[in-house]
């Protein structure tokens, strides 16, 4: 009878240990982020390209698991540094609802960057954090915020110097928006605009796409500046770039215009005669879903 038990508890404690080794597999696999999504890799990329690094661009709304399981498979789960700037918020000094969008992944350290100034900018403290990081990500709000505080800092010199050491630079509606040097910052079928922090070369970006119907205020910057390509990102969407490849991830669309023109528009001319040059210039414009790639030939101003 002895012998029974002994059996018994033997196969009762096999049991419980597999179920444990399941459930620690599971909550490993959710912690590192794990998805069916794999950057291609800097040691792949022998093409010479003005685009450093990568970049995840997201149109704002719910983003879902998989897409920012893709920004921490990127940044290797390593140094996360998160600017929440161009949300007014931030001026509130607690910064635990940042954090918290973060919570489910397993990152080695996230920290937060936030200038209160334009002074502030400069502080070597900031730039210190962000010579560490694998990854930043510039949470959404109104994009001025965030050239009118980092543009031309040392702040915006560390990002970029994250991309140069292969990291990935993210970011959500405003952040973005501000990712290129010509940045649309408000208006509706005719665009504001200003100049953000020049991370991706020869493009504007728009976000909110298709749920703000924002198709003619792209389309107008684009008209404006016809060098430019046009990329606009729907919600619950992201646009993944590298000097190699574009892909869309997520639930949405990324939308791309290009003008069939490439001469550039005095700034001033008249408004009328700014809508009838918008009348005459004619577009290429494709949209692709999700889970789809984005050839090169797309978008060719971007890693020229």
């Amino acid at each position: 009878m002895m012998g029974v038990t002994s059996m018994v508890r033997q196969s009762m404690w096999f049991v419980r240990a597999a179920f444990l080794l399941i459930v620690s597999l599971s909550i490993l696999s959710i912690a590192e982020g794990q998805s069916s999504f794999r950057p291609l890799s800097n040691e792949n990329v022998s093409e010479p390209s003005s685009l450093q690094g990568q970049l995840l661009l997201c149109g704002g709304g719910d983003l879902p698991f998989d897409l920012l399981s893709a920004f921490y498979s990127c940044g290797r789960g390593e140094r996360l540094v998160v600017i929440p700037t161009a949300s007014n918020l931030s001026e509130m000094g607690d910064f635990t609802r940042w954090r918290q969008a973060w919570a489910d992944f397993n990152w080695r350290s996230v920290d937060i960057v936030h200038a209160s100034s334009r002074e502030q900018a400069e502080e070597e403290s900031l730039a210190d954090v962000l010579s560490k990081a694998t990854a930043v990500w510039i949470s959404g709000g109104d994009q001025s915020r965030l050239a009118d505080r980092y543009l031309g800092s040392r702040v915006e010199k560390e990002i970029r110097g994250v991309m140069k050491r292969g990291g990935i630079v993210g970011g959500t509606s405003a952040g973005s928006a501000v990712v290129t040097k010509i940045m649309i910052t408000g208006g509706q079928s005719q665009p504001r605009m200003n100049q953000g922090l020049d991370l991706l070369p020869k493009a504007i970006v728009d976000q909110h796409f298709s749920q703000r119907k924002r198709q003619d205020r792209l389309a107008n910057a684009v008209a404006i500046h016809p060098d430019r390509i046009g990329i606009g990102i729907d919600e619950g969407t992201g646009l993944y770039i590298n000097s190699k490849e574009a892909r869309v991830l997520g639930n949405g669309a990324v939308h791309v215009f290009k003008s069939q023109r490439q001469e550039v528009r005095q700034e001033e001319e008249s408004k009328e005669t700014l809508v009838n040059y918008i009348q005459k210039v004619n577009f290429v414009q494709k949209r692709f879903s999700a889970d789809t790639s984005i050839a090169i030939d797309d978008l060719p101003l971007l890693c020229e």
